[in-house]
């Protein structure tokens, strides 16, 4: 064995040791003496080989909580729940309702539901889909008993 596959073998295990305690490439370069390219360079050599090691110290250093991803969003929708008793979802739905009261007691009213809904555009049938207003039963399109007690 050769002196540079020494350095090779060491700079790789302390690369790994440095991912594994949840540090990015600067500061393991930084650690290392050696330009943040070189480490960013090992890094992507090792994921194009799929090392093992490099998997094993990504998985560890996701597990310490740290390095845990919390998204804005997540953070947000607790602290909106906690301020008004509804998810995203619910108050979604409830807005969407509102919103589109008189459309969607026009097809309540309607002698054939499914004719009134398909005159509605098809931009509104998407937005009413997707907030699970109206929903597929069978081949017909219907309103849905939640959105039928919001409407009452």
């Amino acid at each position: 064995m050769s002196i540079e596959s020494d350095d090779n073998t060491i700079r790789r295990l302390s690369i790994l040791k440095g991912i594994s305690h949840g540090s990015n490439a600067p500061a393991i370069a930084l650690e290392l003496g050696i330009a943040t390219s070189v480490v960013k360079h090992e890094i992507q050599v090792m994921r194009y080989l799929r090392d093992e090691g490099l998997k094993e110290a990504e998985k560890v250093a996701f597990e310490l909580p740290v390095n845990k991803p919390r998204t804005a969003a997540i953070a947000g929708s607790k602290r909106f729940l906690e301020m008004t008793g509804l998810t995203f979802q619910e108050k979604t739905f409830r807005n969407m309702v509102e919103f589109y009261k008189p459309e969607l007691l026009g097809v309540i009213r309607a002698a054939n539901q499914y004719e009134a809904l398909m005159r509605l555009p098809k931009s509104v049938l998407k937005t009413l889909r997707n907030n699970e207003i109206i929903n597929h039963e069978r081949k017909n399109l219907v309103i849905t008993a939640k959105a039928r007690s919001q409407l009452e």
